[in-house]
């Protein structure tokens, strides 16, 4: 090797030492500010939610009768929260609930506001931090989601995610249950999995969902959207079968649990809701409300994506402008998921291909 090569590359190592890896304390910082901002419009949610319509506005599915399995079904099935602050409040120290319990019972506008019974203030104090906690949970997913839309720049995705928080007060219209927080955070969870494609994750928030609502059987449809074209159709089937199944199985076991439960299996509500949703002014304000933003996003992301020549449908799967098959797509914006899960430019395809099961 050439001396003067060696002596140069020795003089730029000298004069640009190589630093060692430590934390990114600007992104530590950017976290724990978005945190902030999640945990105040987390606690304000929680706290129209408790004023008005207020966490027991429904007498069969009461908190602490939820908690203890003898709320009325079908409210009774959807089990995943209150079946986990019932955990919790075993567990915890007799000493820290009584003290708890003391504080909360103390003040008297509080119990008066919220309609808190005295003898189970500390299982609210638990169920308010378990949906104070998932709904923390679901403004970082929003933001991961925004983040896989092409274009999207990481501020616009902290302002999204926290407006997605901010307006959920408007939905607030008959009554809020304690399942639905978890709801919200696992929905959003299994279309981020699908979206990057981690199908081991995916399964297990499906078993999660299926513990907290009956409606985890659209997740099957949503997988068969996201992977139609990507796997081979023996395989999809495979994984339909599969994942209702799993969706079957908890809902049996769940019917069985609690079959002895007054109430029915379903509760038909849809036309007496839209009814009072059709003759209420302040519906359309908050539906305005709620979809301008969504369509103004949408539009801005039509607009980026039809700067290229493969067009995407909101799932990733392309619609061919004339263009063979097989033939490598335009450069994506980096955030659009790859067909292997990685973001980054996507490439077409034959039917058939992609990953395994």
């Amino acid at each position: 090797m050439n001396p003067n090569r060696q002596s140069q590359s020795a003089e730029v190592a000298a004069a640009h030492p190589r630093r060692s890896p430590g934390i990114p304390v600007r992104s530590l910082v950017s976290g724990l500010l978005l945190t902030g901002c999640y945990s105040l419009a987390a606690g304000l949610v929680i706290l129209i939610m408790l004023v008005r319509p207020g966490l027991n506005s429904s007498g069969p599915a009461r908190v602490p009768d939820m908690m203890q399995g003898t709320a009325h079904r079908p409210f009774v099935y959807r089990t995943l929260l209150p079946t986990t602050a019932r955990l919790v409040v075993a567990v915890t120290p007799p000493s820290l609930k009584e003290r708890v319990a003391y504080v909360v019972n103390r003040d008297a506008m509080l119990r008066r506001t919220v309609a808190w019974e005295p003898p189970h203030a500390f299982d609210y104090v638990v169920v308010i931090a378990l949906i104070f906690l998932c709904l923390v949970g679901y403004g970082w997913t929003l933001r991961a989601l925004a983040r896989t839309a092409p274009g999207v720049t990481p501020l616009l995705a902290d302002f999204a995610s926290v407006l997605g928080l901010i307006v959920l007060p408007a939905l607030f219209r008959y009554h809020v249950y304690p399942y639905d927080p978890p709801t919200l955070l696992l929905s959003a969870l299994a279309l981020l999995a699908l979206l990057r494609r981690r199908h081991g994750i995916f399964y297990l928030l499906l078993v999660f969902f299926a513990l907290n609502k009956e409606t985890s059987v659209l997740l099957t449809g949503l997988f068969l959207l996201r992977e139609r074209g990507a796997l081979r159709r023996s395989h999809l089937a495979m994984h339909a079968a599969a994942q209702l199944a799993i969706s079957a199985g908890i809902r049996a076991l769940l019917l069985w649990r609690f079959a002895k439960n007054p109430g029915g299996v379903v509760e038909w509500h849809w036309l007496d809701h839209n009814r009072l949703l059709a003759l209420d002014p302040g519906f359309y304000l908050r539906l305005a409300v709620l979809v301008l933003p969504i369509g103004l996003m949408v539009a801005y992301q039509w607009l980026e994506l039809t700067r290229f020549r493969g067009h995407l449908t909101p799932f990733g799967r392309r619609y061919h402008d004339g263009q063979a098959e097989g033939q490598d797509r335009p450069h994506l914006p980096t955030g659009i998921p790859a067909a292997d899960g990685r973001a980054g430019p996507l490439r077409a395809q034959p039917r058939g291909s992609g990953p395994g099961v």
